[in-house]
């Protein structure tokens, strides 16, 4: 992997936890876990992101910590994530996913 692909893996797991702490926090103020759909839509627990209950302190901690210690397997998953995001939800794939929905109308 190039500097440029962990640098933008690394980018996209940061990306990835910032729109989830987000959305966490939004589900907190709503109680509502309907938003938590979002994050699983896009995170696979443990293999792309790790998904913790909204305002457990000690559950997000528990998840950043590893990861914090072993740069490696940080690297690692923010790739997953970002090979997950490209594949499902590039436009092509969008585009793709709605071509096929027509497709079974016709």
């Amino acid at each position: 992997m190039s500097v440029a692909e962990k640098k933008s893996s690394a980018i996209m797991a940061l990306t990835i936890l910032l729109w989830a702490t987000d959305k966490l926090h939004h589900v907190e103020e709503n109680q509502s876990a309907e938003h938590l759909m979002d994050a699983e839509l896009v995170v696979e627990d443990g293999v792309t992101g790790i998904l913790v209950p909204p305002g457990d302190v000690a559950a997000l901690t528990a998840a950043l910590e590893p990861l914090m210690r072993d740069g490696a397997a940080a690297a690692a998953m923010g790739a997953r994530a970002r090979q997950r995001v490209v594949t499902m939800f590039s436009l092509d794939a969008e585009a793709n996913g709605i071509a096929q929905v027509y497709r079974t109308l016709l």
